[in-house]
C-alpha cells in the first residue's frame, strides 16, 4: 500500500516512495505532480478513474473508491484499489484530495482463476451431457448402417454411401470420446504406472508420425518413479501435446523436445498451481520451435472448441482434453512461451513412490 496527497490548487502531489516502488520506480524517477502520476494509469482506465475522482471532488459522492490498472516499470500491469477523500475549506471548496493505493494484483489473479474454474466446470458438465445424448444417436446410426451394409451386395451403389455414413459416424464417436475425457466422465481403472516407461512407449508411437521437417529430441531423467493413473490416458496427453507442437511448427524446419524429470514443490511453489499440494512430481515438458501463442488468447487455449486452426485442421479439443485428463490424474498443466519464440507446455503428475525393481 502507498499514500498520496494531491493539492487541487497547484496540481502538486505527494506520492509516497513506497507507492512508487510498487510500480518498480525509485522515488526520484516519478515527479510529484498529478500529470506525472496519471501517465502511469492504463489508458483504458483513465476515464473511470477521472469520473470517480471528479464525482468525489464535486461532492456528488462522499468517498473515492475505484479499481484500476497501472503500468509497471518492467512492462507489466498491476491492479490497484484506490480509496480517498476530499478536504474542503470554510467555503466548501475542495482543496486537497488524500488517499491510498493498494496493490490488489494477486487478488485479481485469484478472482480470474476462480471465474475460469467455474466456467470450465460448467462447460465440462455441458460437454458430458451432450456427449451422452450424442452417443445414443451415434449408436443407432452406426448400428443401422452396419446392418444395411450386411444386406447389400458389394456391387450395389448404395453400399458406398452407407460406408461413408459409417466412416463419419466413427469420427463422431471419436469426438464423443474426447468430450467424455474432457468432462471427466470416462471411467478408468487407476493403478500404479512407471511414468518413464509410459512416456517412452508414447514416444515410440509418435515418432512414426512426426513429419520429416521436424527433429525430435528427448531428455528422460526419470527412472523408477511411479504415478497413479491410466497409461493409455497418459499416452493420449502426450500425443495431444506433440500434435499441438507439430501444428505450431507447420511446414518449416523445426524442433520438438520432450523432457521428463522429477520436481519437488514446497508449499509456496505448489500454491502457484491450481489444486496441487507440496511434494514430489514428475514433470513432462513438450517444447516446440513454432510460432508461440498470442498473449491475448493464451488464457483460452485449454477451452474446448477454442482453436486458431483452420476449419479442416482440427476441432480445438486437443488441449482441452489434455486439461481434463491431467486433472483426472490430480496434476496440473501450464503454458509458457512468447510469440515467435516457440511454446512450452508443462504437465505435473504427483509421484506416489518408486518401483521395487532395481538396476543391476
Amino acid at each position: 500500500m502507498g499514500v498520496w496527497d494531491w493539492n487541487l490548487a497547484t496540481g502538486d502531489m505527494f506520492i509516497s516512495p513506497n507507492l512508487k516502488a510498487l510500480l518498480g520506480y525509485e522515488d526520484a524517477e516519478i515527479q510529484n505532480h498529478i500529470e506525472a502520476w496519471g501517465q502511469h494509469v492504463l489508458p483504458e482506465d483513465v476515464a473511470s478513474v477521472m469520473y470517480e475522482a471528479n464525482a468525489c471532488i464535486a461532492g456528488d459522492q462522499k468517498e473515492y473508491h475505484v479499481e484500476h490498472r497501472m503500468n509497471h516499470k518492467n512492462g507489466g500491469v498491476r491492479w490497484f484499489l484506490a480509496r480517498g477523500g476530499v478536504e474542503r475549506d470554510a467555503t466548501g471548496r475542495a482543496i486537497r484530495f488524500i488517499g491510498t493505493d493498494t496493490d490488489i494484483t494477486a487478488m485479481k489473479m485469484i478472482e480470474e482463476k476462480m471465474r475460469q474454474a467455474q466456467k470450465m466446470e460448467s462447460i465440462g458438465r455441458l460437454a458430458g451431457g451432450v456427449a451422452h445424448e450424442f452417443n445414443n444417436i451415434l449408436a443407432v446410426i452406426l448400428g443401422n448402417a452396419e446392418l444395411a451394409m450386411d444386406d447389400l451386395a458389394e456391387w450395389n451403389p448404395a453400399r458406398k454411401h452407407l460406408e461413408e455414413i459409417h466412416e463419419v459416424g466413427l469420427r463422431g464417436a471419436d469426438v464423443v470420446r474426447q468430450l467424455l475425457s474432457y468432462a471427466q466422465k470416462s471411467p478408468y481403472a487407476k493403478r500404479e504406472i512407471n511414468i518413464r516407461d509410459t512416456v517412452n512407449e508414447a514416444l515410440t508411437l509418435i515418432q512414426t508420425t512426426i513429419p520429416e521437417n521436424i527433429e525430435m529430441g528427448r531428455v528422460i531423467r526419470c527412472e523408477e518413479e511411479m504415478i497413479l493413473g491410466n497409461s493409455n490416458e497418459i499416452k493420449q496427453i502426450f500425443v495431444n501435446l506433440c500434435s499441438n507442437a507439430v501444428h505450431a511448427i507447420e511446414e518449416k524446419a523445426g524442433i520438438i523436445e520432450v523432457r521428463l524429470e522429477t520436481l519437488t514443490l514446497d508449499h509456496s511453489a505448489a500454491a502457484t498451481y491450481e489444486g496441487l499440494k507440496d511434494g514430489p512430481y514428475a514433470k513432462l515438458t513438450v517444447i516446440d520451435s513454432g510460432k508461440g501463442v498470442d498473449p491475448a488468447i493464451v488464457d483460452r487455449i485449454f477451452e474446448p472448441y477454442f482453436t486458431t486452426k483452420e476449419v479442416d485442421q482440427g476441432l480445438g479439443m486437443g488441449l482441452a482434453v489434455v486439461s481434463g485428463l491431467v486433472k483426472k490424474h490430480d496434476g496440473a498443466v501450464t503454458y509458457v512461451g512468447d510469440v515467435g519464440k516457440g511454446s512450452k507446455l508443462e504437465v505435473l503428475f504427483p509421484i506416489i513412490g518408486r518401483s521395487e525393481s532395481t538396476n543391476v
